[in-house]
């Protein structure tokens, strides 16, 4: 009997003790937490936010709450960790959320702000009210002037009107008519005094209400239970959205026998809803937003169709399609293109996607990156371009520039980067070849560092070592990424029939180790700000040609040459000759290698015989009849050049030769 009591109350006793531990559970104690935000790794697209916390963690149960998350923040993105004796028991986030505390201080009191809110907000009332009086009035008193104008006639049927009588009722027309148009004067004047306040009220309720802007907050509820009081370190990371990384380039080259001076620069900006201040940065060639799973192929079924399939074009392996969607009409001369980029897989515009602009006639490469809602604009140039857009995790897809707004629908390339992949540009025009002016130093330096560079498995990150602080309403910040002497081998280019300007273009060679992206580049050459180009990454030449621009120094004219030029009927042909002179001047103190291109005319026709005379030496490539001089001009050195060709035809066919 005894050893059942004992039994009985032994298990009494376990009962207390688990009610008690479960109500300390249910009943535990809320403890805001005072974060910071201590680094910040910014993706191609989002952002992971870190904070950390200290708390003196009681004996038991505790909600710890971290406030003031922003509502763009990923709820299945929240990681939460900690240093000390106790253990995590869930996790959760809830939206506009208030403490019990600050519930009470809200209920309790109206800010200043908003007392003065709503007291301009009545009295715009008032104003409303009395300006709508004022316009009763005054409907009222130009609805009698028209009537004393309707009865200003004196008649009388049978008898005539007495010169007292009219001298009567003109002294009352005019004295009524006198007194309606003050009013309607004074109600005037009354009215635009109201609407002059109105809107002296209405600015000030703008900017008031902009200081208080009622935004929508998140918080972050941990559980957790310590066996014993102590200073417990929390740390809580999340992923948010609008966030981005924009790679940008300065190129500077102050001499030709010098190396290239390159600044690696990234463009951040977000709109997260909150500020990082003084943060430790991190920028990420990886995107968190893509999908992590392989593709899957499915079964490839023929069956007929009347109408074809939509264009799918896939370049980078991945198993995603990209296409153009050309939304006006087509119009082959257009030198202005806008559009959008989006993903096909949710529609969600695509942040900073790359819009290459390839001239047809130059094969200069110009271009823009897409805005934060995923829209571009781009110029293009005479002769027609093709129009490329790019973005990291998603397939490439090119078409012709022919239409005034053109949007890409870009598919997902399921395949993340298993290292920062960096391939060439072909910005100039011509071959490669011969000898180049090197610059002296023969090895890359970087300057002064600010950045450590990891590769990771998939991906690749820049830790910058300088804290940043950048604010949360779209503000673009510009972090030095890298400085770089880069040896550079330069050569001038020339196409004087399309532009007489020379063109100095950097080749680099060994580019790969320096770990460069696809990003717009600003030129500068001699101290001077030569304009725009695209570093594009996207090829895999082994040599990177970059063109820094125009150099007026180089002095170049092209002139028909009326000597040689002729025309002549041979029986039933007839004969054109063309001669062109070309004179190029180097105006430096330097010598230089000039590469000059210009052509003669080709032709399938059997009926047209095309052949060339005097090319002071030039190369002529049969096939497209481009001719090439490959130049070395000395200090103020001046060379001469000539291009001639004839062409014969029958005489009665209309042909029309330049």
């Amino acid at each position: 009997m005894k050893r059942k009591l004992s039994l009985i109350m032994l298990l009494a006793s376990l009962v207390l003790v688990a009610n008690k531990a479960w109500a300390e559970q249910c009943d535990a104690p809320e403890v805001m937490l005072e974060s910071n935000i201590e680094k910040v790794t910014v993706f191609r697209k989002g952002a992971q936010v870190e904070r950390k916390a200290k708390v003196n963690l009681p004996v038991g149960a505790t909600v710890l709450v971290f406030d003031h998350i922003p509502p763009t923040a990923y709820e299945n993105s929240i990681q939460v960790g900690g240093k000390g004796d106790f253990t995590i028991l869930s996790v959760s986030m809830e939206k506009n959320y208030l403490s019990s505390q600050e519930k009470k201080r809200k209920e309790a009191s109206k800010t200043k702000r908003e007392k003065e809110i709503n007291t301009a907000e009545d009295r715009l009332t008032e104003l409303k009210m009395q300006l709508e009086e004022n316009a009763l009035m005054l409907s009222v008193y130009q609805e009698e002037e028209e009537v004393m104008k309707v009865n200003r006639s004196l008649k009388g049927e049978n008898v005539g009107v007495k010169v007292t009588e009219i001298e009567a009722a003109a002294n009352l027309y005019r004295q009524r008519l006198e007194e309606i148009r003050k009013k309607c004067l004074e109600l005037t004047r009354e009215a635009n005094k109201l609407n002059k306040e109105q809107e002296l009220l209405n600015k000030q309720l703008v900017e008031w209400r902009g200081e208080t802007p009622i935004k929508a907050r998140n918080v972050v509820m941990v559980k957790v239970a310590a066996n014993q009081a102590q200073n417990a370190n929390l740390e809580l990371s999340y992923v948010v959205q609008p966030a981005q990384w924009i790679p940008k380039y300065d190129m500077r080259v102050n001499d030709i026998e010098a190396p290239a001076e390159l600044t690696f620069k990234a463009e951040v900006a977000q709109q997260s809803g909150e500020d990082w201040k003084d943060v430790d940065l991190i920028l990420s060639t990886g995107n968190p937003f893509l999908s992590g799973e392989k593709p899957e192929l499915v079964p490839y079924e023929l069956a007929y169709s009347y109408s074809p399939p939509p264009s799918r074009r896939d370049q980078s392996g991945g198993g995603g399609s990209s296409q153009i969607i050309v939304r006006g009409s087509i119009d082959v001369n257009v030198r202005r293109i806008r559009g959008k980029a989006i993903s096909n897989y949710d529609g969600e515009p695509l942040i900073g996607a790359n819009i290459v602009v390839r001239s047809n006639a130059t094969g200069e490469i110009t271009g823009a990156t897409t805005d934060f809602d995923g829209n571009y604009e781009v110029d293009i140039p005479a002769g027609g371009a093709t129009l490329t857009c790019n973005y990291i995790g998603y397939s490439e897809v090119s078409g012709p520039a022919n239409s005034a707004v053109i949007d890409f629908e870009l598919g997902e390339n399921f395949e993340m980067l298993d290292e920062v992949v960096v391939t060439s540009a072909r910005m100039g025009f011509g071959r490669r070849s011969g000898k180049t002016t090197k610059s002296k130093k023969t090895q890359a330096a970087p300057q002064a560092p600010v950045v450590q560079y990891v590769e990771k498995v998939t991906t690749a990150q820049y830790e910058i070592q300088i804290p940043y602080s950048i604010k949360g309403n779209g503000q673009e910040m510009l972090v030095e990424v890298q400085k770089l002497d880069i040896p550079a081998e330069y050569q001038y280019y020339c196409v004087p029939k399309l532009d007489t300007d020379a063109f100095l273009v950097a080749h680099l060679t060994d580019w790969e180790k320096y770990k460069l992206m696809t990003g717009k580049m600003n030129l500068f050459f001699e101290g001077k700000f030569m304009g725009e180009s695209i570093l594009n990454m996207e090829e895999t030449e082994d040599t990177l040609e970059i063109s820094l621009g125009r150099d007026k120094d180089i002095i170049v004219k092209r002139e028909q040459s009326k000597e040689f030029t002729s025309k002549k009927m041979l029986g039933t042909q007839r004969k054109t000759v063309r001669a062109w002179d070309i004179e190029l001047r180097n105006t430096k103190d330097k010598p230089i290698r000039l590469i000059v291109q210009d052509q003669i005319p080709i032709t399938k026709n059997s009926e047209i015989d095309v052949s060339h005379g005097d090319l002071s030496g030039g190369k002529l490539e049969e096939d497209t009849g481009f001719v090439e001089w490959d130049l070395q001009l000395s200090p103020k050195e001046t060379k001469k050049l000539l291009l001639k060709y004839q062409v014969k035809f029958p005489k009665r066919k209309p042909l029309y030769v330049e």
